[in-house]
């Protein structure tokens, strides 16, 4: 009958969800779920970065007399606030398209210029001082955060393969 139906027959509207996947034996909804998963994932990471570097700034911005005293070295906190942000950026970063060096190295620009205009923005604040040293402590945080991000990423990566292997030979 060459493929013609009569006008009132039933069409069968199911795609095919191998066609749809691209990976024959995935159905749609496995990867549908594993996207959506990422999605969820990706706007956690962004909304974590946000909370953090408002907290960051309201931190660095307000008058001297207004901060707590906290006892230790301020350059301490610098360098534990910075090693926050850079790891957080490097998270929230997406990691597909690009090698991970270069979403090290955009977490790490962004980062630093973020440490320089904070510095830079604080000399209009009361009781506040743009201070060098500050800078320079922000610089090793923002390297402590990248290392630790790489650190937490080689271990879910070899956490996840090894979990893959497992249920593949178990």
């Amino acid at each position: 009958m060459l493929g013609l139906q009569a006008p009132n027959a039933v069409i069968d509207a199911k795609p095919d969800l191998q066609l749809i996947s691209g990976a024959p034996g995935r159905s749609f909804s496995r990867a549908t779920e594993t996207l959506v998963f990422w999605v969820k994932f990706m706007r956690i990471a962004v909304f974590i970065l946000s909370a953090y570097w408002l907290l960051i700034f309201v931190g660095t911005h307000l008058p001297a007399p207004a901060l707590p005293a906290l006892g230790t070295s301020d350059k301490l906190l610098h360098l534990a606030a910075f090693a926050g942000l850079a790891f957080l950026l490097a998270w929230a970063i997406p990691s597909g398209r690009w090698p991970l060096s270069r979403n090290l190295a955009l977490a790490a620009a962004i980062a630093f210029g973020y440490a320089v205009l904070d510095e830079l923005s604080q000399q209009f604040i009361p009781g506040r001082t743009c201070d060098p040293l500050d800078v320079a402590a922000d610089t090793v945080g923002i390297l402590i955060g990248l290392a630790s991000y790489l650190a937490a990423r080689g271990c879910i990566i070899r956490i996840g393969w090894a979990r893959r292997l497992l249920l593949r030979n178990g």
